[in-house]
């Protein structure tokens, strides 16, 4: 298969690459009919359609305004993160978008502009994105400099066929998203239902600081050494909202485990709680016989007889729990928690029978979700093996 190299600019020939329009605030008309496409639309392979800015066509006239077309490849040159690209779908308004966005209208019969899409998005474009990026509270890449950068072009069969394999999983992704968040609204009302009164009338149950309740097997401050293969790593990125994802895979050295896990190995019903970047995530450890390392702004919760995992755990996901937590942490920018402030934080403990019923019925749900999860996961990795030698 023959590849041609050539960089972001040459690609783009006589088509169309420039960046957006600079709108004022002062150019801006909530009752225009023109929609201001923004950074916030512009998700990872994704148009988010978030935003809700409009300007009059007589002020983009003025302003000599460039219009979208339904399949553009938008570029946010800004994060988070930066470069992150999508296609603009169809739409019904005249669109125009801000300076911090990049236009690529390809006129080559020779590029595929879902391919390039996702080759944008690759973690190896994204790599040589970072190597220009300028600023250092706005980061950001110019136009100038994403115009110097090198991709390699396969023949547009290879591309198409890609940019298929690619759209399915990008499918699968949003599919799983769906399901999460389906999940937790579930578990979220029925949570509600039980314990409602409990956290907003702090009734006669029996409560206990996490220091009485808990025991910490803290690994928040260390990173160790990662290996290409060995026992898995679970750091704060693969902490979630109530579940692990194991993307991105980490690695330690099988030689290191006994050492590295000198502070104790978890184990089923301890929960894993993440204390910055992000904070407050929380996940059950997994039910499995793989021996899996735990590092980098991660507690592992272990708690004692008076407590069921499941209703601690989304007791710590709750905005109750969170409120709490949010007097005690540190920082602006990203904040964080110390163990020593968390242990402080004093929770209710209602009655077993209480616990139980909520632990049924999110062992229920979560295994069957669980399960149409890992097939998803199964999927998304099948499809992604066979073009990942053409996006690392």
């Amino acid at each position: 298969m023959k590849i041609q190299s050539m960089t972001f600019g040459e690609m783009c020939g006589d088509g169309l690459f420039k960046d957006g329009d600079w709108i004022e605030s002062k150019d801006q008309d909530p009752n225009g009919d023109v929609r201001i496409i923004q950074l916030a639309d512009i998700g990872v392979g994704q148009f988010i359609d978030k935003s809700s800015r409009f300007m009059t066509l007589e002020k983009t006239r003025e302003l000599n305004c460039t219009y979208l077309q339904e399949g553009d490849i938008l570029i946010a040159r800004m994060p988070d993160p930066i470069g992150r690209a999508c296609i603009l779908p169809a739409t019904l308004q005249v669109c125009v978008t801000a300076v911090d966005v990049c236009i690529v209208r390809l006129d080559s019969k020779e590029i595929d502009s879902r391919w390039l899409m996702h080759k944008i998005n690759s973690n190896g474009f994204n790599h040589q994105i970072l190597q220009f990026v300028t600023g250092t509270t706005r980061k950001r890449i110019s136009r100038g400099n994403l115009s110097k950068l090198k991709i390699d072009i396969p023949p547009i069969d290879e591309q198409k066929r890609i940019a298929v394999i690619l759209d399915k999983a990008e499918e699968i992704k949003i599919t799983s998203v769906k399901t999460s968040q389906t999940r937790n609204y579930f578990l979220n009302s029925v949570f509600s239902d039980l314990f409602g009164d409990i956290l907003t009338n702090h009734s006669t149950c029996e409560y206990a600081t996490l220091n009485d309740c808990s025991q910490f097997i803290d690994y928040r401050g260390q990173s160790p050494p990662k290996s290409p293969q060995g026992i898995r790593l679970i750091t704060a990125k693969n902490v979630k909202h109530g579940h692990l994802n194991y993307d991105p895979e980490e690695f330690i050295d099988e030689a290191q485990y006994e050492t590295w896990m000198s502070r104790g190995f978890p184990e089923l019903g301890d929960v894993l709680f993440t204390t910055e970047a992000p904070m407050g995530n929380a996940a059950l450890w997994p039910e499995t016989g793989e021996k899996i390392a735990i590092a980098q702004r991660t507690i592992c919760i272990r708690l004692d007889e008076r407590i069921r995992p499941e209703y601690f755990l989304w007791l710590i996901l709750s905005d109750w729990f969170k409120l709490k937590m949010n007097k005690l942490a540190t920082g602006s920018t990203a904040k964080g928690i110390k163990s020593s402030s968390l242990k402080k934080i004093e929770i209710p403990i209602p009655p077993l029978e209480m616990q139980d019923q909520f632990g049924n019925i999110f062992k229920y749900y979560n295994s069957t979700n669980s399960k149409f999860e890992i097939q998803l996961s199964k999927s998304k990795m099948t499809i992604l093996s066979t073009t990942q030698e053409m996006f690392i």
